[in-house]
């Protein structure tokens, strides 16, 4: 959880504190996956992710205050001080 809490309070992903596996339909986790296509550690594997795509699994609880944990954003800054534990 501390892992979680740290990507979380760096802008990376969503809130880790969630019991939701239900993502919403507004919710484009395949963009969130793309933005991370063109980094120089992750862009490879990241292009397998998409290259064989059938979208996240999606459970069927929903306690409609926060989404299931996903990738938010793309900040080469922030991925670059990330700490072997958070990668």
């Amino acid at each position: 959880m501390n892992i979680a809490e740290s990507l979380y309070n760096k802008g990376l992903i969503s809130y880790p504190r969630t019991e939701t596996t239900h993502y919403h339909p507004s919710i484009n986790i395949k963009s969130y996956v793309k933005m991370l296509e063109t980094h120089d550690s992750y862009g490879q594997y990241v292009e397998n992710i998409l290259k064989h795509w059938n979208g996240p699994r999606n459970g069927t609880l929903d306690d409609k205050s926060h989404p299931p944990i996903h990738p938010v954003n793309y900040n080469i800054t922030a991925f670059e001080k990330l700490n072997p534990m958070e990668v």
